[in-house]
């Protein structure tokens, strides 16, 4: 266990060159890490732990740690993946400022990201905020990622970016906000620097709060749930989707889209399943590939189920994005309405109620349901045990539909 001075030099860089398997360094209050190495970071990471030694990075509790630039650190933090990989890691508690990637993880596996401050507010580049590539058995936990991208930004600047053949992959509790580049979280896999391209699998998606977006909340490109569970469940997902079209063309503007599709290998099957998520005020922009849920048809044997959720649209914008493949949604026990109808709204698909769930406040932000509100006891189990609070689900009565 090593204790970190508070320190504004490159002893910060020397000192997590040295550890080894089983280390701890605490940073104290104060510590900062801004100089660029030759690498374009402030900080890489270039050694691995062992499986039960991983190699801690992190922030004395209370104590405020900097590293990185939004003006200057083109990465805060990375794996350069430069003749080895960087494995076996937990970093936590510390803020990470860059100008393009705050980090970027590469090539690497069993990583533990938790409790974090990410922001990129001048972002740019095919890239995201948090870029994650070629990794396996990641888990990003109560981490915050804001202010992402330039205005204007492309459409391939996302804020959690998993890409390339990143699998075994867990998000839950985070929060991701005010993404000015393109969508809150991407995955999609390409065959580009010795990826493979196939399809991603085993991912979870859970508890996490994602808000104002310009495009997507959750865009799921590249899945095949048949080789492992994909799954999004208790997420709360408000204000995404409203554009404007980013300068490098249109894309997708939907609280969650499901591309389908593959570019490399067979296509996806199985099912992606989508369970106890509200989401509020999806697909401002309103075009063919506005709304609530967007379903491409690119996987014509993967299925899209969702069950439990309350989606709430304003007028005009529809369940599934008009360019979306219908037959591939199911499900069962929803509630959906339009807020601030002028006229009747839109029929809807079997598995989904027409009526007001009744949010309590969302207009500041409270999505609890007021009593009375017909998706108190409205669901259908699905092994679902806590809502997005941390609250246990009644396993005798029928669970409340939404997050909450």
């Amino acid at each position: 266990m090593l204790f970190f001075p508070a320190a504004k030099t490159p002893l910060l860089r020397s000192a997590i060159e040295q550890l080894r398997p089983g280390d701890i360094l605490y940073l104290r209050d104060g510590t900062e890490e801004t100089l660029l190495d030759r690498y374009d970071a402030a900080v890489n990471v270039m050694q691995s732990g062992k499986p039960d030694e991983p190699i801690a990075l992190v922030a004395y509790p209370g104590a405020d740690v900097v590293i990185g630039s939004v003006d200057g650190t083109l990465i805060a933090a990375r794996t350069p993946n430069v003749e080895r990989t960087s494995d076996h890691w937990v970093v936590a508690g510390i803020h990470f400022r860059g100008r393009q990637e705050a980090l970027d993880l590469t090539s690497s596996k069993d990583w533990r990201i938790v409790g974090n401050d990410f922001t990129c507010p001048h972002g740019f580049g095919p890239t995201g905020c948090v870029e994650i590539s070629q990794a396996s058995k990641i888990a990003f936990l109560g981490n915050r990622i804001h202010d992402v991208g330039q205005p204007g930004t492309t459409k391939v600047y996302h804020a959690l970016y998993f890409s390339t053949d990143s699998n075994h992959i867990d998000v839950g509790w985070n929060t991701i906000a005010k993404v000015r580049g393109c969508r809150g979280i991407q995955f999609h896999s390409t065959p580009e620097e010795a990826g493979t391209g196939l399809n991603q699998y085993d991912i979870r998606i859970h508890d996490n709060t994602i808000h104002d977006t310009v495009c997507d909340g959750i865009n799921l490109a590249t899945i095949n749930p048949a080789a492992g569970r994909i799954g999004v469940w208790n997420n709360l997902i408000y204000n995404v989707g409203e554009g404007p079209d980013p300068p490098d063309g249109s894309s997708d503007y939907a609280c969650i889209f499901v591309q389908g599709g593959s570019n490399n290998g067979p296509s996806g099957s199985g099912t992606v399943e989508i369970d106890h998520n509200t989401m509020y005020r999806c697909g401002g922009r309103r075009n063919t590939d506005s709304g609530a849920i967007s379903i491409s048809g690119g996987s014509p044997h993967q299925e899209v189920r969702l069950r439990n959720n309350i989606i709430v649209l304003d007028r005009g914008v529809p369940l599934l994005a008009p360019n979306s493949v219908r037959g591939l949604l199911v499900g069962s026990n929803n509630l959906i309405w339009w807020r601030n109808a002028t006229s009747p709204p839109p029929s809807v698909s079997a598995g989904f109620l027409l009526e007001d769930p009744m949010l309590r406040d969302p207009a500041h932000a409270d999505f609890h349901l007021k009593d009375g509100s017909p998706a108190v006891q409205h669901g259908v189990h699905t092994g679902i045990t806590r809502t997005l609070e941390g609250r246990p689900r009644d396993a005798t009565l029928r669970p409340d539909v939404g997050a909450y």
